[in-house]
């Protein structure tokens, strides 16, 4: 169970993320989805998974990028508002088993929706080679 420190930091991050998502800019918005979810890994509490984190997120804001640019995440605030607040709530209300279903589905959901661009770009970019 996070502590009310930890749920802080947690809370602070995610103010920052709908903060940012309000402005459009779709990279920092980004950036702050990263800070949060970063905000997140570190309740395991360990120095090695933070430092994973730290080393993938260079190739996740590249990803989430791609999403947000794609999907035009930036013109649409309450999207990513509201699948970041129900992982703070459940974060909130001490529920880890809910907010770790709800960040699962969340990757899940993202990954798919990745997977689906990048085979769209790829189709594209295979036709305009046989024309």
């Amino acid at each position: 169970k996070a502590t009310p420190e930890q749920v802080a930091k947690i809370r602070s991050a995610y103010d920052a993320l709908t903060g940012e998502a309000q402005g459009g800019d779709a990279q920092e918005i980004v950036l702050k989805d990263l800070a949060f979810h970063s905000s997140i890994a570190s309740l395991l509490g360990s120095k090695r998974i933070d430092a994973f984190f730290a080393q993938i997120m260079v190739e996740l804001r590249f990803y989430l990028q791609v999403l947000s640019f794609e999907d035009q995440e930036y013109a649409r605030p309450e999207v990513c508002i509201s699948e970041h607040k129900a992982i703070m709530e459940m974060i909130e209300k001490g529920d880890s088993t809910g907010a770790v279903k709800l960040v699962s589905d969340h990757i899940r959901s993202n990954s798919r929706r990745l997977t689906e661009i990048l085979q769209a770009r790829n189709l594209g970019a295979a036709s305009r080679q046989q024309n």
